[in-house]
């Protein structure tokens, strides 16, 4: 009789079985992407959730328990999410049997050993090497852990070179993505950045001696939850502010058991201290978001938001530095330059710009009027988008490549959900905003904290004909949505001063 608590690859699925996936997070929504590339013959019915129901992409999601009653006749049950010990457990009470855990969320030991070596030996081997911690590594660095692998961009990016410049001190960067593994060491150590790959023991031990771990995503608690334990203080930084729910908020404000709280809290971790831009926002969104009081949201404002201020050594660091080359030379042209830097879709196929921007009637409006069109689509490796023909006029920037140096040099941002447009807001130049898929995207993909046009300071565009008006506007010197975006900094932002890493730092205690 197969245990169904042994781990399943996708290959070996029943032929043209139904299933649903249990878990709403990365895990989850990339077993429906990957059942949809390699297994077209299982259907999936659906997701399954234990905080919450909806709908999430074109599937709708069920909250457990109160959707027992049919499962055991629709399907069988994938269970793709780091909390898979209690999904299992809850399953289990429920007397639900057909239900199987895919291995490709892997929880720490969990995916190299069996269940009881994990229950035997898992907590005390953690405790035994936080044991030895004092003696193991170097102690009082600055450790940090940004999102996509480490990639060296945004907050964590502005915040070590400032430690490194103004501190003379040389932080370490852990990457654990292979390529930036390779590349990261040469742009980084001339710049005062120390780079190590990770997991390895030289990062374990790095880890356990550090003075504090510093954030950017909460990608570790899903791949690494064991990093909530380590000695270490823990400062989150984040990566925007916008009108999207997040953390905690995308419970929906659901009343949650004491052992539904013990999973919230293992799925949406605490820090020590997480950075805020503004009181409004520690107090809608980041207090409530992240479960923490006034005294551990410091009001610092974003560190990668320092450069529209003042310049400083290696700030275009992580960009892509061709695309940057060719900007600056279309700028000493006299020409303009337009980025369009759409947001994430989850569990959504391929998305296809070259229909959305217009094509070829585009590119000529672009040739006409001698602008340079930038797109810079979502670092998220499941983010697929389709692309015009490379052209003079439109170029693309490099998915992986830290946006900041780019938006601040652009003319004008053209953007639909992602939050880039208030780290823009410290440019002071016009917003277009292209929400073409505005009715799916808000229904279906990510729920709104706050209604759409009440934050968004700027034209809507929903047609291309729309978005080259639009853009041309704009450009000419039409611009009535200023004072909108002035009411709109004032909310997000309490600093425009360029001295946020400064602000940040001094939460450090310097070594």
């Amino acid at each position: 009789m197969v245990d169904p608590k042994a781990p399943l690859l996708v290959k070996d699925l029943p032929p043209s079985c139904r299933v649903w996936i249990y878990g709403t997070g990365a895990a989850g929504r990339g077993l429906e992407r990957f059942l949809a590339k390699s297994r077209q013959d299982v259907r999936v019915l659906g997701f399954l959730d234990s905080f919450r129901s909806g709908r999430l992409g074109p599937y709708r999601i069920e909250r457990f328990p109160e959707f027992v009653p049919s499962l055991e006749s629709y399907g069988l049950i994938l269970i793709a999410s780091g909390q898979s010990d209690g999904i299992v457990e809850s399953l289990k009470a429920q007397g639900v049997q057909k239900y199987r855990v895919m291995v490709n969320e892997a929880p720490f030991l969990s995916a190299s050993f069996p269940l009881s070596f994990k229950e035997r030996y898992g907590d005390p081997l953690r405790k035994g090497l936080l044991k030895i911690s004092p003696s193991w590594g170097e102690r009082g660095r600055i450790v940090f852990f940004s999102g996509y692998g480490g990639l060296f961009a945004g907050n964590p990016k502005a915040l070590a070179l400032h430690l490194a410049q103004e501190w003379g001190i040389r932080p370490l960067w852990l990457a654990s993505d292979p390529s930036l593994q390779a590349s990261l060491p040469r742009m980084l150590v001339p710049l005062g950045i120390d780079v190590l790959p990770f997991p390895s023991f030289q990062a374990f031990g790095q880890l356990l001696g550090a003075r504090w771990l510093v954030l950017d995503n909460h990608d570790w608690r899903l791949k690494w939850p064991w990093l909530k334990d380590l000695p270490a203080p823990k400062l989150q930084l984040w990566h925007g502010v916008g009108f999207k729910r997040i953390e905690r908020l995308r419970l929906g404000g659901v009343s949650l058991t004491e052992e539904e709280e013990r999973r919230v809290a293992c799925r949406f971790p605490r820090y020590d201290l997480l950075t805020v831009t503004s009181p409004f926002y520690r107090e809608k969104v980041f207090g409530p978001a992240f479960n923490l009081p006034q005294e551990r949201l410091p009001l610092t404002g974003y560190p990668r938001n320092d450069l529209f201020y003042r310049s400083f050594p290696g700030e275009d660091a992580g960009g892509d530095t061709e695309v940057l080359k060719r900007v600056d030379h279309h700028r000493r042209e006299g020409g303009r330059v337009v980025v369009y830097a759409p947001t994430y879709r989850e569990v959504r196929g391929m998305t296809d710009l070259s229909e959305a921007l217009g094509g070829r009637e585009t590119v000529d409006f672009l040739r006409q009027y001698r602008i340079l069109l930038v797109m810079k689509a979502h670092a998220h490796p499941s983010f697929l988008t389709t692309l015009p023909g490379a052209d003079q006029w439109m170029i693309s920037y490099a998915p992986r490549g830290d946006v900041m140096p780019l938006l601040k040099r652009a003319d004008l941002l053209v953007t639909d959900y992602s939050s880039l447009y208030t780290d823009f807001l410290h440019k002071g130049a016009p917003i277009l905003f292209y929400p073409f898929d505005r009715e799916e995207y808000g229904e279906a993909f990510r729920e709104m904290q706050f209604p759409y046009d009440s934050m968004t300071p700027g034209p809507k565009a929903m047609t291309p004909l729309q978005l080259r008006e639009g853009i041309l506007s704009l450009l000419e010197g039409s611009d009535p949505w200023k004072e909108r975006r002035e009411e709109l900094f004032s909310l997000a932002f309490t600093h425009r001063d360029g001295g946020s890493s400064r602000r940040v730092a001094e939460l450090l205690e310097r070594p």
